[in-house]
């Protein structure tokens, strides 16, 4: 049975915003897999979930119309929920939609937690304030925002092969790399739905195909990284990084992509491959024993550098994904991050014990800030009944 305990629900409530089509496949009682794995994980975390669009929500009754699994008749069903203690945010949506930014700020009013401190990263932002930590310097290539042409000119001057990305956006769609050639020609390569690469003559002709491939989106300008490459494909990793129900951060898992032939990109997009780390560095690219437990102390160093620093510049997090790459030399670099790792990638790759323990673990770590912050309220509470007594007594 559900019980108030200073206010909240014990166990609590938490609510998965999704989009509105994923709603109605539940209600078709055909819900995406990583629903029925969320719903399958909370038979362990035991928490009140339900799942709802922005459309669900009823800003002024404080109520929405959730999406549930219902155990004893195995199918989903709908009801009306309070406004969630926790908010597991799932939903890629604009910045722009007053709904949301009002619901928003009413869950903001209610104590409502989080699972992780902001739903989508800047490109920019996120360069500039990891730049602030020492620790995480060596690991950044380096960065400009495009303002005016000049500012890719300058960048030509530092590599002959640049990256250029919208400063928002995921799953590599708004990325295109750009190689000068020796004859002061350009070529331009990208994925969005399949490989697409051009040549231009000169810079005035690169401009124009720049502007024309963002559409006024800012994007930034990054020094390509020289990374090894098997058979002309490029590949990059993908760590999905996690706090349990202690609030202890765990790599839950490290994924390997190659990328399609020549594309730029490594997303499951470009029909690549996915491993697991220590299947593809010992069986694709021959690492000793030895070899391989040197690469996974570097990479649990850097994975952990990076989700602090990250934390330390943005607040707590619950999970995140953080694509990095390794050079010619060996050496990691840091690509980007996101709190809303599809994990598609990992699903593909990993056993069903990790797949258990990647979609258990923010249901954890809800139950585990919503008991905090309990407990932190009932102290505020019993500190204030305290100074209210030490008043008869001045």
């Amino acid at each position: 049975m559900t019980e108030i305990t200073n206010g909240l629900f014990s166990p609590p409530v938490v609510g998965v915003f999704i989009s509105k089509k994923q709603i109605n496949l539940m209600r078709d009682q055909t819900p995406n897999y990583k629903i029925v794995e969320l719903a399958q994980a909370n038979k362990v975390a035991k928490t009140i979930l339900y799942f709802f669009s922005i459309e669900d929500v009823n800003i002024v009754e404080k109520r929405i119309e959730g999406t549930y699994y219902d155990d004893q008749t195995g199918l989903w069903k709908v009801k009306t929920f309070p406004f969630p203690h926790v908010l597991y945010n799932r939903r890629s949506e604009g910045a722009n939609n007053k709904k949301i930014n009002l619901f928003k700020q009413e869950l903001k009013k209610i104590g409502s937690k989080k699972i992780n401190a902001i739903e989508d990263f800047n490109k920019w932002d996120v360069y500039k304030k990891l730049s602030t930590f020492e620790n995480m310097k060596g690991y950044l290539p380096f960065t400009v925002i495009y303002e005016k042409p000049v500012d890719l000119l300058n960048m030509f001057k530092v590599s002959r092969s640049l990256f250029l990305k919208a400063c928002t956006g995921r799953r590599s769609k708004r990325v295109i790399k750009i190689n000068k050639e020796e004859n002061g020609g350009y070529k331009i390569s990208s994925f969005t739905e399949k490989l697409m690469v051009e040549k231009v003559s000169n810079f005035n002709l690169l401009v124009k195909k720049v502007n024309e491939f963002f559409c006024g989106q800012k994007f930034i300008i990054q020094k390509a990284i020289d990374i090894l490459r098997i058979d002309d494909c490029v590949f990059d990793m993908l760590g999905e990084i996690q706090k349990n129900g202690k609030g202890d951060i765990e790599i839950t898992g490290v994924v390997v992509r190659l990328g399609a032939r020549f594309s730029p990109v490594t997303s499951i997009r470009t029909t690549g491959t996915i491993y697991k780390l220590s299947e593809f560095f010992k069986d694709i690219l021959h690492y000793s024993d030895d070899m391989l437990l040197e690469l996974e102390s570097k990479v649990e160093k850097f994975l952990l550098t990076a989700y602090t620093c990250i934390e330390r510049a943005y607040g707590d997090f619950g999970e995140m994904g953080i694509d990095f790459t390794l050079d010619v030399y060996g050496k990691l670099w840091f690509i980007e991050c996101n709190s809303k790792s599809a994990k598609e990638a990992f699903y593909r790759s990993h056993g069903k014990d990790s797949i258990r323990k990647v979609f258990l673990n923010p249901l954890l770590y809800a139950k585990y800030i919503n008991e905090s912050h309990s407990r932190i309220n009932t102290s505020m509470q019993k500190l204030k009944r305290y100074d209210k007594a030490c008043m008869f007594f001045v």
